[in-house]
């Protein structure tokens, strides 16, 4: 089937522990592996996650602090170094058939950044690429963080947009390993956000942008997380740590 047929399917989650997100991710790479597009949205409990480029030397302060103030760590396959996700910021994980759309893994980076500087531009906010570095910003200041990880041509994990302003948790890292500042829609527009509001902007622009001739939102947020299918463990080096092979 022609994928420019088949709707962009896009869910939103409500705020879910970092263990839901992945198990929702498994259940969307099924229905990617049947040629479905997947984007979840959601927001999520307080969390750092360290991709594979990434060490705990990112940290500003001793990630044991974190533990006390009850934010998980995890050690995850996705590129890139350390990030913050957490309540105000909508994380979204694109879940595709790169194949079905003839995307190499740096085009699909090139097109999530052009989605979110669209989007963003709904909003009256001039953001960009800075070349070298992935993700999108506004002027010098991060406003969306993105790693992913494409195996068996399907992609998981995605982006990190700063909806509302959520400073503190940036300064115990060095974000995505650099020494940089951080901003939201919030401060940009002057206005009250909730972290929902870009979400269908977001959607059309993925859709129109795949050459989706439709897409559909369905509201998850009560949903039950699908039962865990991936194999999750504390790290033997460091204990407090989680880690995923997604």
């Amino acid at each position: 089937m022609n994928h420019k047929s088949m709707p962009l399917y896009t869910y939103w989650l409500g705020r879910r522990s970092y263990a839901e997100g992945l198990n929702w991710q498994m259940w969307a790479r099924e229905r990617a592996e049947e040629g479905e597009c997947v984007l979840l949205l959601l927001e999520h409990e307080p969390v750092f996650t360290i991709g594979r480029g990434g060490s705990l030397t990112s940290f500003r302060i001793q990630p044991e602090e974190l533990l006390n103030q009850g934010i998980e760590i995890w050690k995850i396959g996705r590129g890139g170094d350390v990030t913050y996700h957490g309540p105000g910021q909508l994380v979204g994980y694109p879940i595709f058939p790169l194949r079905e759309h003839d995307l190499s893994v740096i085009h699909f980076l090139r097109l999530i950044e052009d989605v979110l500087i669209e989007s963003l531009g709904q909003f009256q906010i001039h953001a960009r690429r800075i070349k070298g570095k992935t993700g999108v910003w506004c002027s010098d200041a991060k406003i969306a963080s993105i790693g992913i990880r494409v195996a068996r041509g399907i992609s998981a994990h995605g982006f990190a947009l700063n909806v509302r302003r959520t400073v503190e948790p940036f300064q115990y890292i060095y974000p995505c390993g650099m020494d940089i500042t951080v901003v939201s829609m919030e401060e940009l527009t002057h206005q009250r956000l909730h972290v929902m509001t870009p979400c269908t902007t977001i959607a059309e622009c993925f859709a129109r942008t795949l050459e989706h001739e439709k897409w559909t939102f369905e509201n998850f947020a009560h949903q039950k997380a699908p039962a865990m299918t991936l194999h999750v463990s504390s790290s033997e080096e460091f204990p407090f740590m989680k880690e995923s092979p997604l």
